[in-house]
């Protein structure tokens, strides 16, 4: 017979993991300790949509997305729950931050005298689990948990923190610098800039936005890994423009993505170094730099640089829900609709084929510009040969 040692952890279900995570570091004070999935490393190796595992108190909590929507009265008032201790004297607070988050609860509920609770509260998180927050009489009794919490090392401090209001600027690598001046012009072409020429660079510059090329006998990128810079070419000319760019031997293609501005599919061309480039259907006189996308190893390492340390506002997010999960399930493996690293997949140990999830992804905005951020590697793998 197994020896059991202690209940180790609780996995809850919701719709939205980072709504989730927000959820219990709000009312109870909660702190991630591993963001699972949420890195290229672990992506590669199949793992499912990023989730969190927080410790709350001393006991760890996983928040995992439903691969299924949950109607409004799910589970219902005769479900399980789970319960969590707060010290009497945080009891108040706890009802604070609920008061402040609009989140609906029920009680205080007062317990009989001669039982180990004291007074209860009763509310949902944002999957419908039903949650009981209390205070027990006991609370006085020795105890060591069997962990110290420090600072969360994903939630770093602000202070002091640089405010940029624009994406002022991009550089790439590219590896003849007229050729690719040349093509260049034909996208800038009505950002109305001027080109300034160095031994082994050249730079546009229009308003406050900067471009530069930097020549390199093997130019790195990573365009096929989804990273790109989008230009606002003017809505008039995009489609003229991948005509005559496509007709010059271009590689052209149309995809959308997931930012709400970018779902209807946009205009794609990889430049004569391989750079991938996007092209925007809005007026350059606002910036000829719309915005750029980054390819990260850890996602929670990325959002608090460029969200908490410099400053970003984040627009929002995708792959972290449910709804997320179900487009990327009715789209199919290799969706011929959506940028190859907006998608990929894992390996079902159910069906033992691969399903499609949604790439993770984090949009911010300084001022006029955004940066897309999402993980390397989130491209569709090739199925393996049976399949094919």
């Amino acid at each position: 017979m197994a020896e059991i040692e202690c209940l180790n952890h609780t996995g809850l279900s919701v719709p939205d993991t980072r709504a989730g995570r927000d959820f219990y570091e709000t009312i109870l004070g909660g702190q991630v300790v591993n963001f699972i999935g949420g890195n290229s490393d672990e992506l590669r190796r199949g793992r499912g949509v990023p989730h969190p595992m927080m410790l709350i108190g001393d006991y760890a909590v996983v928040v995992l997305v439903a691969r299924r929507r949950v109607a409004d009265d799910e589970p219902g008032p005769d479900a399980f729950r789970q319960a969590f201790a707060v010290p009497r004297v945080r009891f108040a607070e706890i009802i604070g931050n609920a008061q402040a988050a609009g989140v609906p609860f029920r009680g205080p509920t007062a317990h009989p005298d001669d039982g180990p609770l004291g007074e209860s509260i009763y509310l949902k998180d944002p999957g419908g689990n039903q949650i009981e927050i209390c205070w027990r009489r006991d609370e006085g009794q020795p105890y060591v948990p069997y962990t110290e919490l420090g600072a969360n090392p994903l939630r770093p401090a602000t202070v002091g923190a640089v405010r940029p209001d624009l994406v002022s600027g991009v550089v790439i690598e590219v590896q003849e610098l007229e050729r690719s001046r040349a093509f260049y012009e034909r996208v800038f072409a009505a950002a109305g800039g001027q080109w300034e020429s160095g031994a082994e660079s050249m730079r546009f510059r229009a308003g406050e936005q900067r471009f530069e090329m930097v020549r390199r006998d093997e130019p790195r990128n990573r365009a096929n890994g989804g990273e790109h810079q989008a230009y606002r070419v003017g809505a008039d000319r995009v489609d003229a423009l991948a005509v005559e760019l496509q007709a010059a031997g271009y590689e052209v293609s149309r995809w959308a993505e997931d930012h709400p501005s970018d779902h209807a599919p946009s205009v794609y061309v990889k430049d004569p170094s391989g750079n991938q480039v996007q092209l925007v259907a809005a007026d350059p006189a606002r910036g000829f730099l719309d915005h750029v996308g980054i390819a990260v190893h850890e996602m929670e390492d990325a959002e608090a640089f460029y969200g908490r340390a410099l400053g970003g506002t984040i627009e929002g997010y995708y792959g972290w829900s449910t709804d997320d999960v179900l487009a990327a399930r009715a789209g199919g493996i290799e969706d011929p609709s959506a940028a190859p690293w907006t998608r990929r997949a894992t390996m079902s140990f159910r069906t033992h084929r691969l399903e499609p999830l949604p790439a993770a992804q984090l949009f911010l905005r300084f001022g006029g510009t955004r940066i897309d951020v999402f993980l390397t590697g989130a491209r569709i793998p090739e199925p393996p040969e049976e399949q094919v």
